[in-house]
C-alpha cells in the first residue's frame, strides 16, 4: 500500500438507485468512518450542486461556471496532505432529476461531470487518484421509481405508459455513463447495478466502500444500510397523477400526497 496515491471517490449518481439510502448510510457512520475516509455529502457542497441543477434546467454557462468555482472552493479546503480517501456522494452532480420540468433525461450530465473531473484534477493533481462511481439501475424499475418520484411534483400529469414512452431513450444508465467515461478518460468510471447489491454486505454502499478501500474491520462495525426514499406504489402514484390533474389552486398538494403515502404506510404496518 506504501506509495499509492489517496482516492477521491465521487458518486455523482444516478437519481433512483438507491442515492438516499447510501447517503443517510454514509451521514450515519461518518465518524465511524473518519479514521480511513473523508465524506461529503450534499449539505458539504449545496453550492456546487445546486449550480449543477441549474445547469441541467437552462444551460446556462454561467451556472457551469458556479459549479467549478464553488466545487473549487470546497476541494481546495481538504488537507492535501491527508493520506485518506475522500469519498463524495451527490446524485445532482448529474443535473436535476430527469422527468422534472425542463429536465428530459440527462443530456447535461457528460459535460458537468466532465466539469467536475477538471475541478478534481485542478486542485489535486497526481496527488490523488479519481474515480467516479455511479450506481445504476435496470431500465424498467428505474422508470416506474422515476415516475413515482416526479409525481409528487405538481407539473406532472403524466400516467405511468405516457411518462415511460416519453422517458424511455434516457433509461439506459449503464450506456450514459460509458458515454460520460469517454468525456473524463483517463479518470476511471465504475458502474454497480442497484439489483446487483441486494445480497451485499452494506447493501448499496458495499461499492463504495470497496473503492474507497475501507478496512474489513471497520466494515464490520458499521450499522446496516436502510432502505430510504423509496417510490410509492403504483396505485398511490396514480391518484398523485390524479391529483396533479385537478383544476383549482395547487396549496397544500404536497400535503394532501403525504397523507396518501401515510394512509398506504399505516395499513402495511397494520397488516391490512
Amino acid at each position: 500500500m506504501q506509495g499509492r496515491r489517496p482516492r477521491l471517490v465521487i458518486h455523482a449518481g444516478f437519481h433512483r438507485t438507491a442515492s438516499t439510502s447510501v447517503q443517510a448510510a454514509l451521514e450515519a457512520s461518518r465518524d465511524l468512518l473518519a479514521p480511513e475516509v473523508v465524506v461529503g455529502l450534499r449539505a458539504d457542497m449545496i453550492d456546487a450542486t445546486e449550480s449543477a441543477r441549474a445547469y441541467s434546467r437552462g444551460r446556462d454557462p454561467q451556472d457551469l461556471d458556479f459549479l467549478r468555482g464553488f466545487l473549487a472552493n470546497y476541494l481546495d479546503a481538504f488537507d492535501k496532505d491527508d493520506p485518506r480517501p475522500l469519498l463524495l456522494s451527490c446524485e445532482d452532480f448529474c443535473g436535476a432529476l430527469p422527468g422534472h420540468p425542463d429536465v428530459d433525461g440527462y443530456a447535461a450530465a457528460p459535460r458537468l461531470i466532465a466539469a467536475v473531473a477538471e475541478v478534481a484534477g485542478l486542485v489535486f493533481g497526481e496527488s490523488r487518484e479519481t474515480c467516479i462511481y455511479f450506481s445504476t439501475r435496470a431500465p424498467g424499475p428505474w422508470l416506474r421509481s422515476l415516475h413515482g418520484q416526479a409525481a409528487r411534483h405538481p407539473g406532472l400529469v403524466e400516467d405511468f405508459d405516457a411518462f415511460a414512452a416519453r422517458m424511455a431513450p434516457h433509461a439506459d444508465l449503464e450506456g450514459l455513463a460509458r458515454e460520460i467515461a469517454t468525456q473524463v478518460a483517463p479518470v476511471r468510471v465504475v458502474t454497480h447495478p442497484l439489483e446487483a447489491c441486494r445480497d451485499l454486505p452494506q447493501g448499496p454502499l458495499t461499492p463504495l466502500l470497496d473503492l474507497a478501500q475501507v478496512s474489513p474491520a471497520l466494515r464490520a462495525g458499521l450499522p446496516p444500510t436502510g432502505h430510504l426514499n423509496a417510490a410509492s406504489p403504483p396505485e398511490v402514484v396514480a391518484q398523485f397523477i390524479d391529483l396533479n390533474r385537478a383544476p383549482g389552486p395547487k396549496r397544500g398538494l404536497l400535503a394532501r400526497k403525504r397523507a396518501l403515502a401515510n394512509a398506504l404506510r399505516t395499513k402495511e404496518t397494520a397488516g391490512e
